[in-house]
């Protein structure tokens, strides 16, 4: 009984005692003393007789409420077993060994076992596992038990058909933990065991996409990169092992998607894979790159030539048509090869290597292929100082232009001008245009810089034709990558309005290659040039493949024999061509310029041969704005109407 009850009692009795005493003394003349004490003892008494009927009503009272609580806990963990989807276990590891195990229904069903197959032990459950898995199970378990390790495994199970699901393995995550006594010793252990197969697939997918390409199928340059890391670190370790990257890349692959179409394209890439998994025997040695741009690891190398053949063959298959839509489609490859073995600080330097070479075999004309040497590695740095200073030129002002005058042979009179742009580098000086007029091209900086030449050159021709060049016609080129993602004609509007440049002393001059690739989308834009009055002309004629029904649908003025060719005159092979582009023109009614005249045998040849303009060194260098008003305009007439 507790204190605070005991206390009520005692005070119950207390004042019953004192009650009767003053009953006492109203009916009895007996002593006070004596009456006090009678209460006194009858209040002990009472408390005597009724403290054990209170401790009983008080204990009756306090399991009624630890029944209610376990009842409640019991069903609470009742409710959790049945709601969880993981399936429970528990087992008593007081004797010493697994003991027996409680096994729950959802248990069973995610096993796909009725209830109480499982037993009361692990044993149903280990022979359910792949063996392999087992011997982990056992492990993990057994580490969890003697040395306290997390208890955490995943295991695979094959499980048994149960009439609506279907049998086979599937994954599964078991987890637990063991309680022990103060001593240390075992007692109990419980856990769950839960069905990732779903988990499992997922990670796997994520995996997969992580290092594949969705197009293809074959690895992409994530995994390439680690696999390259390990080829590094095992030819560190056996310094007789050799490898190499070959790196293949579609020649013209863009053509394809610009003239067939994306969809096409993708198909092309597609043979590729298979085409070079037939090569090397299967995809686990390939990778996808780039846009179009494959990588061959070439492993155990015994010497060079294992990894040429690997090349040479590929260069085979890729010979055969590639049939899109009912037509033939002929593609070459560009190759770059290294091998391991070069000092290396980082494995993806190899790869820069084989970039490298691929970069030096791409100019070759395509079907190409060129081993990494070392020099290369300079002229790639070098390529990338120039990249960087090209794309902060035009900002700094390091870019000019000089005009190569052209000069109409049948009045002797000035005709007009060449645009060529002019690049000043810093500690450099001035550099040719071959050099850097190529990596404008590749980095994009041609659209920005292409744009500034022609708005400049407008600029400069307006001024020129107010000083009474009243006939004079500026050439100015338009690139490839210029038709390919500029609107030229919305280009050359904005150059005439800004500059208030007459749309007939211009001329946008464009490369045959680049008159050759989607014609009918340059058929387009040429005719809305002329539509605006701007003359047209086909630029290095004679170095592609244009006939004369594929000419005759050009809406052009203009002819302009290459230089290569006139260099060459009057020798018999050049004669020959220059005769027959100058047939072509003439039967199209085009007018003829001839570029890169240095001699009077040269322009002794082309004039008696009906050419029209003489552009070259014989007749002026390209000359910067003073230095044509001082010696240029001087000298010529104006030439008239044309």
């Amino acid at each position: 009984m507790s204190g605070k009850r005991f206390a009520q009692l005692l005070l119950i009795g207390v004042g019953l005692a004192v009650l009767a005493w003053i009953v006492g003394l109203l009916v009895d003349e007996r002593s006070p003393f004596w009456l006090l004490l009678t209460g006194i003892a009858y209040a002990v008494g009472l408390v005597a007789v009724y403290q054990p009927w209170l401790r009983r009503q008080e204990t009756n009272a306090l399991n009624a409420a630890e029944r209610a609580a376990a009842e409640e806990l019991q069903h609470r963990l009742e409710l959790v077993i049945d709601g969880n989807n993981d399936g429970i276990w528990d087992c008593d590891l007081s004797s010493g060994d697994e003991g027996d195990v409680f096994w729950s229904d959802r248990a069973h069903a995610l096993l796909h076992l009725g209830q109480g197959e499982l037993g009361n032990s692990f044993d149903v459950l280990r022979r359910m596992m792949l063996p392999e898995d087992r011997d982990e199970f056992n492990k993990a378990l057994r580490r969890h038990l003697m040395y306290r390790d997390p208890f955490n495994v995943e295991v695979r199970i094959e499980v048994p058909a149960d009439g609506t699901r279907p049998g086979g393995v599937r994954h599964f995550r078991i987890c637990g933990k063991a309680k022990r006594g103060e001593d240390g010793g075992l007692m109990r252990m419980a856990g769950s065991i839960a069905d990732i197969t779903d988990r499992k697939a997922k990670e796997e997918e994520l995996l997969h996409n992580a290092n594949h390409d969705g197009l293809t199928g074959l690895h992409n340059r994530d995994w390439l990169m680690r696999a390259v890391a390990k080829l590094e670190e095992l030819s560190v370790r056996r310094t007789d092992y050799v490898y190499a990257v070959l790196l293949v890349n579609i020649d013209h692959f863009k053509q394809v998607n610009d003239n067939i179409g994306i969809v096409q394209g993708d198909d092309v890439l597609r043979q590729s894979a298979k085409r070079l998994a037939e090569v090397v025997g299967s995809e686990d040695d390939l990778a996808r790159v780039g846009s179009d741009e494959f990588a061959v690891l070439i492993r155990g190398i015994r010497q060079s030539g294992d990894a040429t053949h690997v090349a040479e063959s590929i260069r085979d298959v890729f010979s055969a048509p590639f049939e899109l839509e009912n037509r033939d489609v002929y593609l070459t490859v560009s190759m770059g090869l290294v091998f391991s073995g070069d000092e290396r600080e980082r494995p993806e330097s190899i790869l820069q290597d084989a970039n490298s070479a691929l970069s030096q075999a791409k100019p070759l004309g395509g079907g190409r292929l060129v081993t990494f040497r070392p020099s290369m590695r300079e002229r790639e740095r070098s390529r990338y100082r120039m990249m960087r200073d090209l794309r902060t030129a035009l900002d700094d002002g390091r870019f000019y232009i000089c005009y190569q005058p052209q000069i109409d042979v049948r009045q002797n009179a000035l005709a007009g001008f060449e645009a060529l742009l002019r690049w000043n580098r810093p500690d450099c000086g001035d550099v040719l245009p071959t050099q850097f007029v190529p990596v404008l091209e590749e980095t994009g900086e041609i659209l920005r810089v292409g744009e500034w030449v022609l708005q400049e050159s407008c600029r400069q021709a307006k001024a020129w034709v107010d000083a009474g060049q009243r006939n004079l016609v500026m050439s100015v080129n338009v690139s490839a990558p210029q038709f390919d993602h500029v609107d030229v004609v919305a280009m050359v509007e904005r150059a005439l309005r800004d500059s208030g440049l007459a749309a007939r002393h211009l001329k946008i001059e464009l490369t045959e290659s680049v008159a050759m690739k989607e014609v009918e989308r340059v058929i387009a834009t040429l005719n809305r040039l002329r539509a605006l009055g701007v003359a047209v002309a086909i630029d290095d004629f004679g170095t592609g493949y244009s006939s004369l029904s594929y000419l005759k649908r050009y809406p052009i003025n203009e002819l302009k024999i290459d230089k290569s060719f006139v260099s060459d005159l009057p020798t018999a092979d050049s004669k020959a061509i220059v005769d027959t582009i100058i047939s072509m023109a003439r039967s199209l009614s085009l007018e003829i310029v001839a570029e890169g005249v240095e001699t009077e045998q040269q322009l002794s040849y082309l004039r008696s041969n009906g050419v029209d303009l003489i552009q070259g060194f014989y007749y002026g260098i390209p000359m910067r704005p003073a230095d044509v008003e001082a010696n240029v305009f001087p000298k010529w007439t104006p030439a008239g109407p044309r």
